[in-house]
């Protein structure tokens, strides 16, 4: 079967900068199909697939850039599970938060190269007691024997004591039945390495280019995103939004589908699809930088709380379009990992006493213990202050078209004539004191049909915009 028709691969044309400055004829969101919507089998491994589909795309638009002499460009990778089926009513929820995840994954990469911080160390471990005497028949009357009962009673819980009576045919429940016994250890060998790692830094001006979905029969599955960063393309939106609106228009590079603006949003094409930010110009050729944002809402069948779920799910889009470009102005990681790889190889010695005054000792060796510790967290801040301009200028409503459950999702749009706009009035100024008349737009919401194609075949980068 061919490699497209296995993977559900998501175009996210919101989230490039499709607009190349010197000549934006071809600044109509693409068009996207659901050619290769494809389940697979409730046993297929759709990591993997989204993880063939991501590296396949990496290879082949860095060959593209590199065509273009543009070699600058960082690609970035990161993936999300969807671990409740299509039937959960909260599943679209789950499919928001990891697509979020697989962006987290992807800055965490990009900081694994802001190294701040790194240490090493390797421990090597013996000991040998074997030729100590074992306990005699009057340790057992000892009056810490007590406090030994009840260190046994707790190591019972212990799950590398049951696996080392299990391994020698000793059920932890016939255990309980032992006679009164001793354990100690006399033979200990232990190798250890540990690490920790500490990594911080700007991840301002990083975007999603592609994303990719996979599910199986049962709607569980994984979504990956591929990002990117270049200094052009974080320098081109950085100064774009610090403007406060002082940008020429270029009528050369002006897009006329976007006339009507309300118009533009209200037929955008697969808006389940348009993830992050990106940069295109209007009509009069000015740049308008766009932020997609997109919520899951809990399936329910009472009305009243699917009215609720639909507002709670609303402010959830709102601020995760405020966070996309909050995000590729000024976001800050970091990023701390600790691991810890033991191999411990020991000797125990059970005593056990069988009557007033006698005992039977047996020393057990168990087998190789192997121990991997990781303990990794990272945090993401953005913030803007300031920012004038920025109006939500679209809000839709739609079906995901694997599982049948709802989406919501906004669309915020910064323009600079808005922005002089917002400015002025703050200022005082009269009507025909103000620099031009901004471009009218009304936000609009409605409902599309469930089976509007949804899936991209793929798309390519621009690189021009590198």
């Amino acid at each position: 079967m061919n490699f497209k028709k296995r993977l559900l691969a998501t175009l996210i044309a919101g989230s490039i900068f499709s607009v190349n400055f010197s000549a934006v004829a071809e600044e109509a969101l693409p068009a996207v199909s659901n050619e290769y919507v494809q389940a697979k089998p409730a046993t297929a491994d759709t990591e993997s697939v989204v993880k063939e589909g991501m590296a396949e795309y990496v290879m082949n638009q860095t060959d593209r850039l590199i065509a273009a002499g543009k070699e600058d460009v960082v690609f970035l990778q990161g993936t999300g599970k969807i671990s409740v089926t299509k039937d959960n009513s909260a599943w679209a929820v789950h499919r928001a938060i990891a697509m979020n995840e697989a962006i987290q994954a992807a800055r965490e990469s990009y900081l694994n190269g802001m190294l701040e911080e790194f240490g090493h160390e390797v421990i090597k471990e013996f000991m040998d007691h074997a030729d100590l005497p074992a306990p005699t028949a009057a340790d057992f009357e000892d009056p810490g024997f007590i406090s030994s009962l009840v260190e046994k009673s707790m190591m019972l819980a212990d799950a590398k004591l049951n696996s080392l009576l299990r391994g020698y045919g000793v059920s932890v429940e016939d255990y309980r039945a032992m006679p009164p016994s001793k354990r100690e250890e006399v033979v200990r060998e232990a190798f250890t390495m540990n690490s920790l790692r500490k990594a911080a830094g700007d991840l301002s001006g990083l975007v999603v280019q592609q994303v990719f979905e996979q599910y199986d029969e049962s709607g569980k599955g994984t979504v990956g995103v591929v990002m990117t960063i270049s200094a052009k393309q974080r320098d081109l939106m950085q100064d774009i939004l610090s403007s406060n609106g002082d940008v020429l228009p270029k009528p050369s590079a002006a897009n006329p589908q976007t006339k009507n603006l309300y118009r533009y949003f209200h037929d955008m094409p697969n808006k389940p699809l348009r993830f992050g930010t990106m940069v295109m110009r209007d009509s009069k050729g000015y740049p308008m930088v766009l932020a997609f944002g997109q919520w899951g809402v809990k399936y329910a069948t009472n009305e009243r709380k699917r009215d609720r779920e639909r507002k709670v799910a609303q402010i959830m889009a709102e601020n995760s379009a405020w966070s996309t470009l909050s995000s590729v102005i000024n976001l800050h990681g970091e990023l701390t990992d600790e691991t810890s790889a033991k191999r411990i190889s020991s000797t125990m010695r059970l005593t056990e006493k069988l009557g007033r005054d006698s005992v039977t000792s047996k020393d057990v060796e168990a087998e190789d213990q192997i121990q991997q510790l990781v303990d990794r967290s990272s945090k993401m801040t953005s913030s803007i202050k300031g920012l004038k301009g920025v109006r939500m200028m679209g809000e839709w409503r739609q079906k995901h078209p694997e599982s049948g459950q709802e989406m919501v999702g906004v669309v915020l749009v910064w323009h600079p004539q808005t922005a002089q706009a917002f400015t002025e009035i703050q200022e005082g100024k009269r009507a025909d004191e103000m620099t031009e008349a901004q471009p009218k737009a009304a936000s609009s919401t409605f409902e599309s049909d469930t089976n509007q194609p949804l899936y991209s075949t793929g798309g390519d980068i621009n690189v021009n915009d590198f």
